[in-house]
């Protein structure tokens, strides 16, 4: 069987969707090397202008907790598009806001709004690439990660530099901030095209075939496996950066360090996607169940941030322990997914059969 051919249209849609998460990936990775600068704008603790990524991360949740209801009422590519503008707009105007608390503040409604149409997108890049599901989601979260590899080379040159003590250039943070919002006015742009193109919303959008032919797993089943899936995956995301984030309190070498952290994001990511693009080749994607996934991952960074920590000093040992402990139940779990989905029928429609629009088959969301 061969993979059904992609309309101009949906590549379109493709792109813009992973534009998204490469834009959230360069803002994430834009504001990590300014807070130094910002702590000194506001005259302020680089800690407290940090605590702007845990009102992101916790806006994150909410969204990713309820989003999925908005898209039950209107088009997704109205909601993606409204809240990845009140994204860019919450991180462009950062180095404009007069103190730490608007900070916070905005942080929130960015981490808030990007909850949200993380849910839409991946959702119908998801439909789009149906018979090539994994692969889609991989490519999703490679795009966040490329982009937040390039946000750091971005503001680089305008960061703040001394020389023993002394200040000897100012920073510039508006430059490269104003750089992210010609980004995403070029995505906003995108977006608002491909729309008015082909407005469909994605309840209506066709996957290549007639799902309503496949037998549908009770939603216990469902409900179940989600669960085990939310499990594995927040055990992935919090090993990747309590690896990442702590690997550098025991480092002999620079190098090892950025070897071993590259490799372990690598692997780490090809499991979550694998993971994802696994379960929803037999459970149809809603998007309650997008926000489950994101909840996952902002379960894992703040066990991350607040279980090894506090015992690093007194017991250096308790991170390979931690790590270890985490791998297995990672295994015991991936084991109960395999377990679950065991002889069940995937809801991938035949990859030859043409897609026909006009015959399209109405899927729940």
């Amino acid at each position: 069987m061969g993979w059904r051919a992609k309309t101009k249209m949906e590549w379109w849609h493709s792109y813009n969707q992973l534009m998204i998460m490469f834009g959230v990936g360069i803002g994430f990775g834009v504001f990590g090397p300014s807070m130094m600068d910002l702590a000194d704008m506001h005259s302020t603790t680089t800690e407290e202008v940090a605590l702007m990524n845990s009102a992101r991360a916790f806006g994150m949740f909410i969204g990713s907790c309820f989003g999925g209801y908005f898209y039950e009422f209107m088009n997704d590519q109205i909601l993606t598009l409204i809240f990845s503008t009140v994204y860019g707009v919450g991180t462009i105007a950062i180095p404009l806001l007069p103190s730490p608390t608007y900070l916070h503040i905005f942080g929130f409604v960015a981490g808030l709004s990007f909850g949200i149409a993380h849910i839409g997108s991946q959702v119908r890049l998801v439909k789009i690439w149906s018979d090539q599901s994994a692969s889609a989601i991989q490519a999703f979260h490679t795009a966040c990660g490329l982009g937040s590899m390039v946000g750091p080379f971005v503001v680089a040159p305008f960061l703040s530099a001394r020389h023993d003590g002394v200040l000897v250039k100012e920073a510039e943070l508006k430059t490269p901030y104003l750089l992210f919002g010609v980004l995403y006015f070029l995505m906003f742009s995108s977006m608002l095209g491909a729309y008015f193109c082909d407005p469909s919303t994605i309840k209506k959008m066709s996957v290549g075939g007639n799902e309503e032919a496949k037998p549908k797993m009770k939603k216990s089943t469902e409900l179940f496996i989600m669960a085990l899936l939310f499990v594995y995956l927040a055990l992935c995301v919090n090993t990747e950066h309590t690896f990442g984030s702590i690997m550098i309190l025991f480092k002999r070498s620079d190098t090892c360090v950025w070897v071993g952290s590259s490799l372990m994001g690598v692997g780490v990511s090809s499991m979550y996607g694998a993971a994802c693009g696994l379960i929803f080749e037999y459970i149809r994607i809603r998007h309650s169940y997008v926000g489950t996934v994101l909840a996952a991952s902002c379960l894992g960074l703040a066990i991350s941030a607040y279980a090894v920590p506090p015992f690093i000093e007194r017991w250096p040992m308790f991170f390979q322990y931690f790590l270890g402990f985490s791998n297995i139940l990672n295994i015991v779990f991936l084991l109960m997914i395999f377990a679950a989905i065991r002889s069940r029928e995937k809801i991938i429609a035949d990859k030859d059969e043409p897609s026909d629009r006009k015959n399209h088959t109405d899927i729940p969301v």
